[in-house]
């Protein structure tokens, strides 16, 4: 197994029939393994918060020092140092990495800027950045007496807004030139997500909106809200105003000018997302949730 990735031998620490351990300095590992071998790195670097400083830990006054390996100088880490520390392994892991290959890195406030840094100029593409600002909390034991309630705690308050999502503003005529940016909160929040048919209204011999609904949700005169996903087309088509749905207006700048525009027609079901959303949140709660 270990043949396929090191170009020199190295004395495994503990193998199993699935697994092989080596212990060791990573930066001498990392030197003798191939390029180009490897399809994914979980690192969790020093995070450099030995600063001979002293802690609270269990009620004790403790060191705040991990040891040698937690700082680059007698003195602590400069900026500086951390940062070419950063580049100099994050570069190791480049090198070892396959081209479609991705790295997870665990990191505290302290250093994770400096290793984001690092990435971006050794060329990788940063995709996500988990951040956990509920669970590590001091005196966490108190807070959290049990596992089950770590886990109720963490759900309450993994939230992610439609305002925290940005969302690019094209031209129709050419969406790959970006006009503006503005935010999901302003497309999604306290709009209509479904539109309303009043029926006495309804007098068509011949009915557009039967032939531009894209989920056939109006057939024979009648409204069926399940096959509904709230695009609007319906409002816009009728000649008689038998539907309405307040889409809601953004207001956008684009070239220095302000513009209020309609939205006209919508292609995601936000109604829906919002009901799966919610009940899988659920699920994680109560431990239902399986891959």
């Amino acid at each position: 197994m270990m043949e396929k990735i090191v170009s020199k031998n190295i004395p495994l620490y503990f193998e199993t029939e699935e697994s092989q351990l080596i212990l060791g300095d990573s930066f001498e590992i990392l030197k003798k393994m191939k390029s180009e071998s490897v399809d994914m790195i979980f690192a969790d670097p020093p995070y450099f918060l030995s600063n001979d400083g002293v802690t609270c830990q269990g009620g004790k006054m403790v060191s705040v020092n991990k040891g040698s390996w937690d700082k680059l100088s007698k003195d602590g880490t400069s900026v500086e140092e951390k940062h070419k520390f950063n580049i100099k392994w994050i570069r190791l892991c480049k090198k070892v990495l396959k081209s479609n290959g991705t790295i997870w890195i665990s990191g505290t406030l302290h250093n994770i800027y400096s290793i984001g840094m690092a990435l971006e100029q050794e060329g990788f593409k940063i995709i996500n950045n988990i951040m956990d600002n509920s669970a590590w909390t001091k005196g966490n034991n108190a807070n959290f007496p049990t596992f089950d309630a770590f886990i109720a705690h963490t759900a309450n308050n993994l939230l992610i807004k439609n305002s925290d999502i940005p969302l690019t503003v094209a031209d129709i005529k050419g969406r790959h030139l970006p006009l503006t940016q503005t935010d999901y909160g302003a497309m999604w929040d306290n709009h209509e997500l479904r539109p309303k048919y009043v029926s006495d209204n309804c007098g068509c011999d011949s009915c557009t909106v039967e032939d531009v609904c894209p989920t056939n949700a109006f057939k024979n005169k009648r409204l069926d809200l399940s096959k509904c996903f709230g695009c609007g087309m319906c409002v816009h088509y009728c000649k008689n105003n038998s539907f309405t749905m307040d889409a809601g207006n953004v207001d956008l700048k684009i070239g220095g000018k302000k513009h209020n525009i309609p939205i006209i027609c919508r292609q995601s079901d936000a109604l829906r997302a919002n009901k799966l959303s919610l009940k899988l949140k659920k699920m994680i709660k109560n431990h239902e949730f399986k891959l």
